[in-house]
């Protein structure tokens, strides 16, 4: 899964840097900003790899990797927690017995996360409303 801030971007059934790749591509190519962007991971093979860092260095930097608890002193928890939240509040709920059902579930249950369920952490907003907000704000300070 990857994420931008509070909000799902996308996700993928697989962990191998070949889909982890894929999905930085397409979130890349989508919400490329002119401002850098840092991707924070844990030190997994996943995340570390020549495929990985092949793809970085095809942005000219616009994307900066930092390492959790190497190249930054905090945490990926954030993911962690998301992660916690799709798994216990959404995924197994549904009693899903294969990878099929899985990515049903999944492809239904992130639009929910990013645009329906409030979140305390976000003052009661959605991922979606924060996002919208956070660029109202940016575009005000540009102006």
């Amino acid at each position: 899964m990857l994420a931008c801030g509070e909000y799902l971007l996308t996700f993928e059934n697989s962990s191998s840097p070949k889909a982890i790749k894929n999905l930085l591509q397409n979130a890349y190519s989508k919400h490329k900003k002119q401002d850098p962007i840092t991707l924070v991971t844990d030190a997994g093979v996943e995340n570390v790899n020549n495929t990985i860092q092949e793809f970085l260095s095809t942005t000219d930097q616009d994307i900066k990797h930092l390492i959790a608890q190497k190249d930054i002193p905090f945490s990926n928890s954030r993911i962690e927690a998301f992660n916690k939240i799709i798994k216990h509040q959404f995924l197994l709920p549904q009693n899903l017995t294969n990878r099929k059902q899985l990515i049903n579930a999944l492809a239904e249950d992130v639009p929910t996360y990013n645009t329906i369920r409030p979140q305390l952490s976000l003052q009661g907003n959605t991922p979606a409303v924060q996002s919208i907000h956070f660029l109202a704000m940016c575009c005000a300070n540009v102006s």
